[in-house]
Formats: C-alpha cells, structure tokens, sequence
C-alpha cells in the first residue's frame, strides 16, 4: 500500500518547524514540491536517521513530508524517487520496515510481522 494516509492522515499543520535547519513551508503549501525541495528535504532526513539523536525529531517531518508529495501529484508511482534515495536503504535497515516493504509473503501486515511488533512491545 503507498497511501500515507492511513498512516498520517492530519499530519499538516500551521507551521512545522524544521529540526534541521530546511525549510519545511512546501509541506502546507497548495502548489507541489519542487524537486529542488523534495532532495534537500530527503537528504537532510536521511542524515538525520544516521544520527541516533536525531531520529526522533524527524518522523513526524518525514511522514508530512511524504505525504505531501503523495498529495500534490497525479504520478501513481510518486514513491519512486524517496524509494530510489539513500533515505529508504536507512529506513530498511529496521527489520519491521524491510519485512513490511518486502512483503514476503504477499501481504505487508502479516502474522510474522504482527508477532514481531507483539515481541518488541512486550
């Protein structure tokens, strides 16, 4: 499933600030991310996630951000270019993250998966 929206579905506000220093104003705006925008965007989150202190601070940007870009074109294959960037090989190395994309058994929430959110929630 790429639509974000079940994930984040009210995730625009006002103003999100920015935790590292890009401006994240494109995320409210009506008109779409230039790619200018949108590689400086993932390419800061991306450094951030190698970052352990900064890893909190950059989901709830990344999850606007994201959907942004879902909302602002018609491309069904607008996750292409995040996919393709440096950002989605950080994010697979969560082993949730890389079942769950992967979807081995032809279903992103499986019983696997299920269990192992159970085991680490604990």
């Amino acid at each position: 499933m790429n639509d974000l929206s079940t994930l984040a579905p009210n995730l625009a506000a006002p103003h999100i600030s920015s935790p590292f220093g890009v401006s994240l104003d494109w995320i409210n705006e009506r008109a779409a991310p230039t790619q200018a925008q949108i590689a400086s965007f993932l390419d800061h989150a991306a450094d951030m996630l190698t970052e352990p202190e900064t890893v909190p601070a950059i989901w709830g940007p990344l999850f606007a951000g994201l959907r942004r870009m879902q909302q602002t074109t018609t491309d069904p294959e607008w996750w292409a270019g995040p996919r393709a960037h440096r950002i989605a090989r950080l994010l697979w190395e969560d082993p949730g993250t890389a079942w769950a994309a992967a979807a081995p058994r032809g279903y992103h929430g499986d019983a696997h998966l299920i269990d192992f959110i159970s085991l680490l929630s604990g």
